[in-house]
């Protein structure tokens, strides 16, 4: 086998391997603040159906440890406020970049009181979640996911 054939197939398997690593795509250009708000919207998203411990499961490993799954969707669930639907469950997000390791998001969630649709109230909520990277994976601080 050429010289030439070895660095074309070396150089092959390398972008083809590459194209299998953790998925990150700041190869494509995103930023810290852009896979967050992916990982915010995830979470906003499970927040509104209710997926308390697919939501549990996206925390970080000392906020998992400080309150377990079932404690943590209780305490989700007792609530009498449920998140508002789809667009105007959120207003005024804003990211940032602490550290390459650390973003927080900031925004308002409204909150509606569970119940009659007659009886309905609404209320607006601040929220200041800390995201994390852990094992390349970036991870919300449970401590700040609470409902009012």
């Amino acid at each position: 086998m050429s010289p030439y054939r070895r660095v074309a197939i070396l150089a092959t398997l390398t972008l083809w391997l590459l194209c299998f690593l953790p998925g990150h795509s700041i190869a494509e250009g995103a930023t810290h603040g852009d896979l967050v708000r992916a990982h915010f919207d995830r979470l906003i998203e499970r927040w509104g159906y209710h997926e308390w411990w697919s939501m549990w499961e996206q925390g970080t490993s000392q906020s998992r440890s400080a309150i377990s799954k079932d404690a943590f969707a209780q305490r989700m669930e007792s609530s009498r406020w449920q998140l508002a639907c789809c667009d105007k469950r959120l207003r005024g997000l804003q990211i940032k970049s602490v550290s390459s390791q650390h973003v927080v998001v900031s925004a308002i969630l409204l909150f509606e009181t569970k119940g009659s649709p007659r009886s309905v109230q609404e209320r607006s909520y601040p929220v200041n979640l800390n995201f994390y990277l852990e094992e390349e994976q970036w991870r919300v601080d449970l401590s700040g996911v609470s409902q009012p």
